[in-house]
């Protein structure tokens, strides 16, 4: 897959907080402009430098190198190199394709590391340039990438939605009722999830079912966040 130039926060009032919250509206009135519009800047990978002098010095193989306020990321000539790399760091590390990510931040907590292992393994290719990896700002959400307005385009003859949009991942139509949405999701079929008044269409033949499921709990934890 193709390096993904802009990975957007998540909107999860109740996901861990290696998803931080962007947008937690309240009650069946909730907005999907509130949703999308957060675009902070992921604090898992901020302020990224690059250290190909300082990180590759003493790493065998080690051709390019990026530090970042969680991570290191190091890139090796070959999947070979990277792998007796990261055996020789040893844990907290993780491998995708050439590059080593290699965990400094001892606060991270597991389900952190995971989500900056899993944005990396979803949106890159194995032996992605990491210029271009961080040639803008990251942030964050790497199953919501891209979101574009898209009523007028998805609602329409096809669903009789009030409001939508769409991501790289999968198309968000929200309803005026919970029972219009659910009419909805059953013609949709497997590929839909139903969240109260608001549909998910997942888009992506990729996405794993685990992947799936975070896409889902993320949109069920806005209604699930005005509950408590």
């Amino acid at each position: 897959m193709s390096p993904a130039k802009t990975i957007r926060a998540p909107f999860a009032c109740a996901l861990s907080a290696a998803l931080a919250v962007s947008a937690c509206a309240t009650g069946r009135h909730v907005d999907l402009d509130d949703v999308f519009a957060h675009q902070e800047e992921w604090p898992l990978v901020a302020d990224p430098e690059e250290a190909t002098g300082e990180l590759c010095a003493d790493e065998p193989g080690c051709v390019q190198a990026y530090t970042t306020a969680g991570a290191d990321f190091l890139r090796f000539g070959s999947e070979e190199e990277a792998e007796r790399a990261a055996a020789a760091a040893g844990d907290p590390v993780h491998r995708s394709g050439t590059t080593v990510i290699r965990f400094t931040d001892d606060s991270l907590i597991p389900e952190e590391r995971e989500a900056v292992a899993d944005w990396f393994d979803y949106n890159f290719v194995a032996d992605t340039d990491l210029d271009e990896v961080f040639a803008e700002e990251v942030t964050g959400f790497y199953l919501q990438s891209d979101p574009r307005e898209a009523t007028g385009e998805l609602c329409g003859e096809e669903f009789d939605c009030v409001q939508a949009y769409t991501t790289d991942q999968a198309d968000y139509l929200r309803f005026e009722s919970p029972e219009q949405a659910g009419d909805a999701a059953a013609r949709i079929g497997a590929d839909a999830h139903l969240s109260n008044y608001i549909v998910v269409r997942f888009t992506d033949p990729e996405l794993t079912g685990e992947q799936r499921a975070k896409i889902a709990e993320s949109i069920d934890g806005i209604h699930d966040s005005d509950a408590g």
